[in-house]
Formats: C-alpha cells, sequence, structure tokens
C-alpha cells in the first residue's frame, strides 16, 4: 500500500507539472498573440501615416507631408523608410514655405509673410535663410508700422497712429 501511495503522489506531482507546464504554454501563446496583434495594428496605422504622406510629397503639400510622416515616425519609428522621407519633407516644407512668405513679402501682405517664414521654422528650427527671411521682415514691418503711425498722426488720428507705433 505504502508503494502505492508513493506511486500514486508521484503521478499527482507529474499531473500538476504538466498542468503548469501547459498553463505557461497557454499563457505564453496568448501573450505573444497579443503582441503581434498590437504590432500588426501598430503597423497599419503607421502604413496609413506613411500613405497619406507620399500622397502629399507627391502633390507638393510638403508641410503636410511632413506631418503625416511625422505622425507615422511617432506610432512606429522604424516603419519602412520614415526617418529619411520625414527628413526630405521637412526640407522640401521649409524651401516651399520660404518660397510662400517672399511671395506674400512681394504682394506687401506682410503678416502673411511673417506666417509663412515662421511655419517654416517650425519644420526646420536651425534654418538660417527662414531666420534672415524673418529679420529683414521684421525691419520691414517696423518701417511700415511707423509710416502709417505718421500718417495717422498728420491726419489727427491720434489712436490709430498709437496701434501702429505698438
Amino acid at each position: 500500500a505504502a508503494g502505492e501511495r508513493g506511486f500514486s503522489s508521484a503521478g499527482a506531482s507529474g499531473d500538476r507539472s504538466r498542468e503548469t507546464i501547459t498553463t505557461v504554454a497557454v499563457v505564453t501563446v496568448v501573450v505573444a498573440v497579443g503582441l503581434l496583434i498590437r504590432s500588426a495594428a501598430r503597423n497599419s496605422k503607421a502604413k496609413g501615416f506613411y500613405r497619406q504622406g507620399e500622397d502629399y510629397a507627391a502633390q507638393g503639400r510638403w508641410d503636410l507631408a511632413a506631418d503625416a510622416f511625422a505622425e507615422a515616425a511617432k506610432i512606429n519609428p522604424k516603419y519602412r523608410d520614415v526617418k529619411s522621407k520625414l527628413a526630405y519633407a521637412r526640407e522640401q516644407a521649409e524651401k516651399m514655405l520660404i518660397a510662400l512668405g517672399d511671395e506674400a513679402r512681394e504682394k506687401e501682405k506682410l503678416e502673411d509673410a511673417l506666417h509663412y517664414y515662421q511655419k517654416a521654422l517650425k519644420y526646420q528650427p536651425d534654418s538660417v535663410l527662414a531666420r534672415a527671411r524673418l529679420e529683414d521682415l521684421g525691419r520691414q514691418m517696423v518701417a511700415v508700422y511707423y509710416r502709417r503711425g505718421q500718417v495717422y498722426e498728420t491726419q489727427n488720428r491720434w489712436e490709430e497712429a498709437l496701434r501702429e507705433y505698438e
């Protein structure tokens, strides 16, 4: 009877070990499947932004392309060649926005030019050209507002003159 009990307890212990191993295996598989699903969802979302970036780039809308590639890179920095696409789109966005700023400035739409130059710096914060354009524009704007203020003064329109000087 003692031998049977020993065998019986060894068998029960073996069954528990197999159950534990089976449970660990099932949990491991479930976790792995969950990670795969999460990774696939992340890649799918990155793919959507990546394609959007490519579409905007094809249209020459470089600021929007850079924004889309930035979202894709945020979701999955290792997705395809997203980092190089993002860098290129940022360079092109800077050029595009500086050109738009120059056009606005030629048309004497100084506030618009200011907006475009500032936006260029969003995509290329170290842009020497965008900073130079902003500096020049700042001097031009000061001169324009000063002249407007003087005109208002000669017309005794003091409140408008004050606004221009501010």
